[in-house]
């Protein structure tokens, strides 16, 4: 009887040990991810400051590394890593240096070196209008408040402007070109 119990727990630890392997099981991981996050979505839209998007990414990676000298294999490790990162974004749909259109061809990380044309008192803003209202899907338009890039663009052969804003607006412009094309 002792030995049928431990054949039993083996067969039921390699089946458990086989259902990991299988893709089914990443489905359900999926699936337990996407119930998590929709929870917590409706959590931090009760906020005082709401969140509008949020995002979970599952990372995971396997490497093996075999070292070898004159033909014999001297060492072979294997490693798993897994980690979760989660990416959360309050207060408006206003573009943020995190959006992809500040790096589809220039890395513009400070967004707040755009320049203005004109004093307005406060920093340029972009706004953008997506499918669906949802901010993972593609972007429809953007709108450039608070600066007038198309001045840098017009007047930069006449020396109106310093040519470093003037080379920035000119980048910007290229990113949206590149994102529009590429999105």
């Amino acid at each position: 009887m002792t030995k049928m119990r431990v054949a039993s727990f083996a067969v039921a630890v390699c089946l458990v040990q086989g259902a990991a392997a299988q893709p089914g099981r990443q489905n359900a991981l999926v699936g337990i991810m996407q119930a998590e996050l929709m929870r917590n979505v409706d959590v931090l839209k009760q906020q005082p400051v709401p969140a509008y998007y949020a995002a979970y990414t599952l990372h995971d990676s396997r490497s093996t590394q075999i070292l070898a000298s004159f033909g014999a294999i001297d060492r072979s490790e294997e490693s798993r890593q897994r980690f979760a990162t989660v990416e959360v974004r309050v207060g408006d749909y206003q573009l943020d240096n995190t959006h992809p259109i500040f790096h589809s061809f220039f890395e513009l990380n400070d967004i707040t070196s755009i320049p203005t044309a004109y004093n307005l008192g406060s920093g340029p803003q972009f706004w953008a209008l997506f499918e669906d209202n949802d901010p993972k899907k593609r972007m429809l338009c953007i709108a450039n408040y608070m600066n007038d890039l198309s001045e840098f663009w017009e007047f930069s052969e006449e020396g109106r402007y310093i040519v470093s804003d003037s080379n920035l607006a000119y980048k910007f412009g290229v990113n949206e070109f590149i994102y529009g094309l590429t999105h």
